[in-house]
């Protein structure tokens, strides 16, 4: 390895890494967005493989999600949001590229983050009615909030469940 790619794997390195350390600490929308864009861009060729430290974040995140819904104060933080938002673009832009040879480290992943969305998902739906009336019944922003989370929520446990079927229907 010369080094140039030294540096260059150096660098990667560094980027990946205070991309994570940016996803809790700014919650801005606009930012946000470019931060998203960014990891369209990266999630192809660098995930799982080569971001590890992406896959032991959404991990960790997706743990604590169900706790975060206990807290109805909570629900709807922009970090919640905005995780979730970073989660279905990430899995969407990888399950897209052809897998090649890291097919099985992907979809072990993948199975793995199935498996702690799901529990999300499930405690998420389970307790709607009682979610939305803990919502202040005047307060419309919220609840909008809160529909677009659910069918955030559900749109990537469908992408989940799709890209389990085409990997059935491939073999």
């Amino acid at each position: 390895m010369n080094k140039k790619d030294v540096l260059s794997d150096q660098f990667k390195r560094e980027v990946r890494a205070t991309l994570l350390t940016l996803l809790d600490k700014y919650q801005d929308r606009v930012f946000r967005k470019q931060i998203n864009d960014i990891f369209r861009i990266i999630t192809p060729t660098d995930f799982p493989v080569h971001y590890p430290e992406l896959v032991q974040y959404f991990m960790n995140n997706m743990k604590g999600l169900k706790e975060v819904l206990k807290d109805d104060q909570m629900l709807l933080s922009d970090l919640t949001y905005n995780f979730v938002s970073t989660f279905k673009i990430v899995m969407a832009v990888r399950s897209q590229k052809k897998l090649g040879d890291n097919r099985n480290l992907f979809y072990n992943v993948y199975f793995k983050l199935l498996e702690e969305f799901h529990g999300f998902w499930d405690y998420f739906h389970a307790n709607t009615q009682r979610i939305v009336g803990a919502l202040n019944d005047t307060n419309f922003l919220e609840i909008q909030r809160f529909i677009k989370l659910a069918r955030k929520a559900d749109r990537i446990y469908i992408s989940f469940l799709c890209n389990g079927c085409e990997e059935m229907a491939e073999k």
